[in-house]
């Protein structure tokens, strides 16, 4: 009896394990995320978005939330997948509604989407930003998440998350939040059709 209910047992898990494999119609919360220290999700119909506007980014100073969302912006416009709107745009469309882009919901930010032309709104947070002391030295420790809404919907189409440590006291937070910006975009460029 043992036996045959560790046949059935091997049985399932191949199965599953084949279904979770396959692609195709698999949950994509399943798939296999990046590597160490970033999380990716892509949902159905991500690839159809052509022009998005970035806002800044939720930061512990406006300074910090800013440079992390121009880092974005540049890894988008290097990878050509995505038209994108040229800030004051969007800072021209803020003032005309007066609304405040912090705690602005994902409904809120498709009708900026809409008002200021873009398919969709990058928008994120920098969790952290600063350093870690690490036996007796200081080292760059970075935490983003980053997600795509989209204009119509105001559904998320894509998230990316990713914390980054520098190993050794070289780099300043500045690069290490460049490198993670960038290891991030390539992670989920790898996954959008």
């Amino acid at each position: 009896m043992l036996a045959k209910t560790g046949l059935g047992l091997a049985l399932l898990a191949a199965a599953f394990g084949i279904g979770c494999a396959s692609g195709g119609g698999a949950d994509p919360y399943l798939r296999p995320s990046g590597p160490a220290g970033i999380e990716v999700y892509v949902a159905p119909g991500a690839g159809a978005v052509k022009t998005v506007a970035v806002l800044p980014f939720k930061a512990e100073t406006e300074l910090i939330g800013n440079s992390v969302a121009d880092m974005v912006m540049t890894q988008l416009l290097r990878s050509g997948k995505y038209a994108v709107m040229e800030r004051s745009r969007l800072n021209q469309v803020l003032g005309e509604t007066e609304l405040a882009v912090a705690g602005l919901a994902d409904s809120k930010l498709a009708d900026l989407g809409a008002m200021a032309g873009a398919d969709a709104i990058v928008t994120g947070t920098v969790e952290e930003y600063g350093t870690v002391a690490v036996r007796g030295k200081a080292l760059p420790n970075v935490a983003l998440s980053v997600r795509l809404v989209d204009g119509a919907s105001g559904k998320i189409l894509w998230s990316v998350e990713g914390t980054a440590r520098a190993g050794s006291g070289g780099a300043t937070v500045s690069q290490q939040a460049r490198d993670l910006v960038r290891r991030m975009m390539v992670e989920l460029y790898q996954r959008l059709p």
